[in-house]
């Protein structure tokens, strides 16, 4: 009876060690401070959030559209999009900038 009781405190321990570490992986990640958008769940950068960006991000948006290749399909299109925009935003405006890949590191987006 005591064997049992240990085993199953045991078990219990294991899963919850189990658990917290699922949940603090995002922290080595760098992905604890985000939001998520829409229906798709994905998560998203918080500087999107903030009200002093917002228009940055806009103008940077329309511009990364803009160099974006004409001839580029949409399979990967997300990719291309994030690198312009990115960089637009770090080199322009100095605005340290998470993509949706960097962001959802364990999904594959394209």
């Amino acid at each position: 009876m005591k064997r049992r009781i240990i085993t199953l405190i045991l078990g219990s321990l294991v899963l919850i060690a189990v658990a917290v570490s699922a949940y603090f992986r995002w922290d080595s990640a760098g992905v604890r401070d985000y939001y998520r958008a829409g229906s798709t769940g994905f998560r998203h950068d918080k500087v999107e959030l903030e009200q002093r960006f917002k228009d940055v991000i806009q103008q940077a948006s329309k511009r990364a559209e803009e160099e974006m290749s004409p001839d580029r399909g949409e399979l990967g299109r997300i990719h291309q999009f994030d690198t312009i925009l990115k960089r637009i935003l770090k080199e322009d405006y100095g605005i340290e900038w998470r993509t949706t890949a960097e962001m959802n590191p364990d999904l594959n987006i394209d």
